[in-house]
Formats: structure tokens, C-alpha cells, sequence
């Protein structure tokens, strides 16, 4: 096997990783959002809490007939939950543009600022020579929300 192969390789096994520990992120953010235990998701899909287990720690990745039962559960639509793990500019953008839909125009406008600054400010962070090392806000919590807010200003 060449080297060219291994690297290759290499890369979608990294990958398929991050692919399944995103979608078992939110599948388990979206049951902590709907109220539902492991043990409770477990038992609506009829299958054991270490499945669940796995399936949240990204150990495993479900298959499309067991996404759709999540996305059932959780009142959510499937490519809602593999948004989130893609790193393609269209998904990403789809992923910021869908909870933007309910707001008004003022509110959706100050989103949009907000992106921009932050754009702004890991460009030239990483101009400097530093690594982005921000992750993505806690949404569970409006104090949370607030700080990062006032971060970004």
C-alpha cells in the first residue's frame, strides 16, 4: 500500500470519526432538549442504553432507518441532525440560516453582525498566528448566551 493510499485512508477514517461523534453530540443535545433520558430513548427505539451509549459518544454511527426513528423522537427533521457534522460551507450555512426563519428582520440582522465580527476576529486571530480554538456557544442556557453575546461586541 503506498503511501498516498494510507494518507487517503487516514483521512476518511478521521473523517467518518468526527462525523459520528457530531451526530451523537446532538442526538444527545436533542434529547436532553426534548426531556428524554438514555434510558428513555432506549426504550422508544427498543433497544439497550449502552446502543444509546454509543450512538451519543460517537462510538458508533446510526444507520438511516435508526436516524429517522431519532429524528422522529426528537420532533426534529434527519438532515437537521447531520447539519451540524458537516464541514461544507452550504451545510453550515443551511445550519445557521434555519434558526434565523422566526425572527424579525431587526433580530436577524443583528445575527448577521454578530457573524460577521466574529469572522472578522478569527481571521485576524488567525493571521496572528493563532489557532481557533472557539467552540460553539451553550444554547441550553440564556446567561450563556449573553456572555458569548457580549464577547462578540
Amino acid at each position: 500500500m503506498s503511501l498516498t493510499s494510507c494518507s487517503i485512508r487516514l483521512r476518511r477514517y478521521r473523517q467518518g470519526k468526527k462525523i459520528s461523534q457530531t451526530v451523537g453530540a446532538a442526538i444527545a443535545s436533542h434529547g436532553v432538549r426534548v426531556g428524554l433520558t438514555q434510558e428513555d430513548v432506549a426504550e422508544r427505539l427498543r433497544i439497550g442504553n449502552e446502543a444509546i451509549s454509543r450512538l451519543e459518544r460517537g462510538i458508533v454511527l446510526p444507520s438511516i432507518p435508526r436516524l429517522s426513528e431519532l429524528a422522529e423522537l426528537f420532533d426534529y427533521r434527519m438532515d437537521e441532525l447531520l447539519l451540524t457534522s458537516s464541514d461544507r460551507k452550504t451545510d453550515q450555512a443551511a445550519a445557521i440560516e434555519a434558526p434565523l426563519s422566526g425572527l424579525s428582520p431587526e433580530d436577524r440582522a443583528f445575527v448577521v453582525d454578530q457573524a460577521r465580527a466574529t469572522a472578522v476576529y478569527l481571521r485576524e486571530r488567525a493571521n496572528n498566528g493563532f489557532r481557533s480554538t472557539i467552540s460553539a456557544p451553550d444554547t441550553s442556557s440564556t446567561g450563556q448566551q449573553k456572555k458569548n453575546t457580549k464577547i462578540l461586541k
